[in-house]
């Protein structure tokens, strides 16, 4: 595929969507060093607001993948300035809901839960409905299953009311969450494989399976469903965290830090509070056993 690109940027340099996509292939095999680069060199030759809102898009992708959480949501709001060109205000401000999660990840749900009236004051009836997203997607990575439970049934009212059925996974994803937080964790898998069957190709999901599996002792069923995950994107931090967690538990040590490692790799320069990077070094520190920190 790189090759493929490659060939295309020699016949036009300034083709957005073949550079796009080559730096895309970079972050697919790891190289994590380079893309930056990449994406605000395509950034340059952007012809439109569309391609512009795409480039962005996929850099914010790269810093949230590496835990640049403050620069993904800056990027983020250039991106939704330069929707604001070509795209209905409707449609901007559902993003805008669904990808409030991004403060959380920050480490900031209030900032979060902040802009949640702004963002409802422009979408008219019944689409103010779409509101109840926002609150699945702030509270959906804390530690508190009451206020992810208390969410859902304006989902499901949304759901009701407006027929969309395609946001019936917001409720699975919440389901599980509440099971994981309370310890179901066989439930909690059961809710995020039914995510799946309505997005059969949402590899990413197949991470909270392995992580409940793994979490439930279920230690074959975890790795069946990560392995599938790293198929997909094999340099995936969170995903080499969870297999990396997994091979812990089950006392395989060289596997376990060769996992852990691409994480580490990925999460060089992840926020000082990211979460996920805060615990793959506690991992490395407790497998290295000798006070060894990075």
């Amino acid at each position: 595929a790189r090759e493929n690109f490659e060939k295309a940027l020699l016949i036009d340099p300034s083709d957005v969507s073949a550079q796009r996509k080559l730096a895309g292939v970079a972050l697919a095999i790891g190289e994590f060093d380079n893309i930056e680069k990449m994406y605000n060199d395509v950034l340059k030759v952007s012809r439109s607001s569309d391609d512009s809102a795409s480039v962005y898009n996929d850099l914010a992708e790269f810093y949230e993948v590496t835990g640049q959480m403050e620069k993904c949501i800056a990027v983020k709001q250039l991106a939704y300035a330069e929707f604001e060109k070509f795209q209905v205000a409707i449609q901007i401000n559902i993003t805008k809901a669904v990808e409030l999660g991004m403060y959380s990840f920050a480490g900031r749900p209030e900032d979060g839960l902040a802009q949640i009236p702004e963002i409802k004051s422009h979408l008219i009836s019944p689409f103010d409905n779409f509101i109840a997203l926002a609150y699945i997607s702030i509270y959906i990575e804390l530690d508190n299953a009451d206020s992810i439970r208390n969410a859902i049934p304006a989902v499901e009212y949304l759901i009701e009311t407006l027929k969309y059925d395609l946001v019936q996974n917001f409720v699975f994803l919440a389901k599980g969450r509440v099971d994981e937080l309370e310890g179901n964790y066989e439930q909690a898998a059961d809710n995020y494989i039914k995510i799946k069957e309505l997005e059969m190709g949402s590899y990413g999901i197949d991470i909270r399976i392995g992580r409940s599996y793994r979490k439930a002792g279920k230690e074959s069923k975890a790795e069946k469903y990560l392995i599938r995950s790293l198929k997909y994107s094999p340099f995936s931090p969170e995903a080499n965290l969870e297999m990396a967690l997994l091979y812990h538990q089950k006392g395989d040590t060289e596997k376990s830090m060769e996992h852990l490692n691409i994480s580490l790799n990925a999460w060089e320069n992840a926020d000082h509070g990211f979460k996920p990077a805060i615990q793959a070094k506690e991992l490395y520190e407790e497998i290295s056993g000798d006070g060894t920190t990075l």
